[in-house]
């Protein structure tokens, strides 16, 4: 055994004879390895499992080696914008909020009011009449439906995170000789999704002035792809209830669908304001979220305020809508809690804690959707290695979609071929209920998404 080279300088033109060394100890191990780990794979039924995993390595390779375009200029801009705008709400924040200290302000300036102190916080908003010891995200979330003052409170937040989180320091990420992030990406976290670090390319916020940053070269596109309600797809499959089921299997519209169950209304009168208000709805309740989480959730993701009331009227009606899941959650969580085990339908193992109920519910979905994408990342990329080589590669994906760049004269047959590739290897893991997927091509990823 030669010493430990992991921290070595591996860029340098020539290798020592101990980073040789090392390297081929690597792969000498491995060999040695694979003969006690099979057996104990099989023994555990993770064979396919494993398979699936050893599959996406190379893929996955590939997308941290290219790398993922970032628009200096069009970045720096948007920092300077969101600076503005949180700067327009804390102004507007703390002559909205009543002022916590006792101190007198003249015409024109700003009271005394420090936004970021919890106590002066709560103090505040005792007199706006809201009693709480917290300041936190999830109990704030609560009072934003009926107190405007609170709602603009969330967006100086916002963009204040904004500022903090993607601002100028986040261009320290870009590779000086690539002029591209590439990020980490981990497979194992608990249900099998990747997780990104180096930076978090997967929590890039939903916001079009964002990923509109993110652009494919010159003389390139980006050609992507991703499956469309997979969630609730893969919840179809599980529990068999008979309502999204038959929804999926005529081509319906399952947000439109939920839209018309909580809102106890026709499908053909749901508004545009109300599908988009039946997203966390289904994304929430389909892993057992309570009222409080959820009205935090739905502000946070989706921008969608809600009263605690009004949260378990929806809880309550989601569930009569659809029985079928509700079977499913709660004889899921019963026997978790007898076993400790949780599987996805490929066969993956999660050991939790048998109080761990929410996890017993999302493993089998979300982890049976991360199986079908690190499937699709492997078949996606040989197909686009073997028809176009080095003119297409994968360069991002994000749990359900798969973003590639491309020859922009070959970027709607890319398109296409993501769009198949995804849907047969989704197809493996989903046999009852039908996968359907949608491609896209532009010139950066708010088009593509």
């Amino acid at each position: 055994m030669v010493s430990d080279q992991g921290l070595s300088d591996w860029t340098r033109p020539q290798l020592t004879s101990d980073q040789l060394l090392y390297a081929a100890e690597d792969v000498n191990w491995l060999h040695a390895l694979r003969e006690v780990m099979k057996p104990k794979l099989k023994a555990s039924g993770l064979l396919r499992t494993a398979l699936i995993e050893f599959g996406a390595v190379l893929p996955e390779a590939a997308v941290e080696n290219k790398g993922f375009y970032l628009d200096r200029e069009r970045w720096l801009a948007l920092a300077v914008e969101n600076k503005k705008l949180a700067e327009q709400y804390r102004h507007e924040v703390v002559h909205t909020l009543p002022n916590p200290t006792e101190q007198l302000t003249f015409a024109g300036m700003d009271p005394k009011f420090n936004l970021n102190s919890p106590k002066q916080l709560i103090k505040s908003l005792a007199k706006l009449g809201i009693e709480t010891d917290s300041t936190a995200e999830m109990v704030l979330a609560q009072y934003v439906a009926e107190y405007p003052e609170v709602a603009k409170l969330f967006l100086y937040r916002e963009y204040s995170k904004s500022v903090s989180s993607f601002g100028p320091d986040y261009l320290k990420h870009i590779d000086a000789i690539t002029g591209r992030i590439h990020s980490d990406f981990y497979p194992f976290t608990g249900a099998g999704r990747y997780a990104s670090s180096n930076p978090n390319l997967q929590q890039i916020p939903r916001d079009k002035r964002f990923r509109k940053c993110f652009r494919a070269a010159a003389g390139m596109l980006f050609a992507a792809a991703d499956y469309s309600g997979i969630e609730m797809r893969a919840m179809a499959e599980a529990s068999g209830d008979p309502v999204l089921t038959r929804l999926f299997k005529a081509g319906g519209d399952a947000h439109r669908h939920t839209a018309s169950i909580v809102n106890k209304i026709r499908p053909e009168e749901v508004t545009r304001q109300q599908r988009q208000g039946a997203k966390p709805v289904n994304f929430g309740f389909l892993y057992g979220m309570g009222a409080e989480k959820f009205v935090a959730y739905a502000l946070k993701e989706y921008n969608q305020a809600f009263t605690i009331g009004e949260a378990q009227t929806l809880r309550s009606r989601y569930f009569e809508g659809y029985q079928g899941v509700a079977r499913w959650q709660k004889r899921t969580v019963r026997d978790g809690g007898r076993t400790g085990l949780s599987r996805t339908f490929c066969g993956r193992l999660r050991h939790l804690s048998k109080d761990k109920y929410t996890e017993y519910l999302n493993t089998p979905i979300q982890g049976s959707c991360a199986d079908g994408l690190k499937k699709a990342l492997r078949r996606v990329y040989k197909l686009l290695k073997k028809k176009y080589g080095d003119d297409a590669d994968i360069v991002h994906h994000v749990h359900d979609e798969i973003i590639a760049e491309c020859k922009k004269e070959i970027a709607q047959d890319v398109a296409k071929d993501i769009e198949t590739g995804m849907k047969e290897a989704m197809e493996e893991v989903l046999k009852k209920v039908p996968v359907d997927v949608e491609a896209k091509i532009g010139e950066d990823w708010a088009e593509v998404h």
